[in-house]
């Protein structure tokens, strides 16, 4: 009688060979090409509501790693908005020009340590890894959030919202 492996065990296998054998570009390109495809198809549809009908609209991209049933398993949500997204960690940003009838990619901020990754790499990395790299350096100097201010209409001098502060009254970052 041939014994079976349980999905535990070959779960097990495949959670240690990924972490193991891939880096983070490699991980990130694991979700597969099917969520540019589901993107596209979204701003299809929201592109004939008529709450953007004649307008520009944002498309925001979140991922991130599913700690439940499937842990370590990539998932992604994507939104339409009016706004440009503040750029933050394991997001992504598309700006739909009606009059072009285009989706532009604005860009996609990895995870901290995927950044971390990029930046103490930075020799050794493969051309698309240099892009991702490069997307992690204009995260880290401002201009990336720069570039949404400017989509917003707002001024670079404007100050952000903070809304914890410390025992002085003084915004904490």
């Amino acid at each position: 009688m041939s014994t079976r492996e349980t999905v535990g065990k070959i779960y097990q296998e495949m959670k240690s060979k990924v972490q193991d054998s891939m880096s983070p570009f490699e991980y990130i390109q694991g979700i597969g090409n099917n969520w540019m495809k589901d993107v596209v198809e979204m701003v299809e549809k929201d592109k004939l509501k008529p709450a953007v009908m004649g307008k520009d609209f944002f498309v925001e991209v979140c991922l991130w790693i599913d700690q439940g049933v499937l842990v370590g398993t990539p998932q992604w949500r994507a939104i339409s908005r009016f706004t440009c997204p503040t750029p933050f960690h394991d997001r992504g940003a598309f700006h739909y020009i009606r009059r072009e009838e285009r989706l532009q990619f604005l860009w996609f901020v990895p995870s901290p340590i995927e950044c971390k990754y990029y930046l103490d790499n930075a020799l050794n990395l493969s051309d698309q890894e240099k892009e991702a790299a490069h997307m992690v350096l204009d995260f880290k100097d401002g201009t990336l959030l720069r570039v949404a201010k400017k989509l917003n209409g707002e001024k670079n001098d404007d100050e952000l919202i903070f809304y914890r502060k410390d025992e002085n009254g003084q915004p904490i970052a």
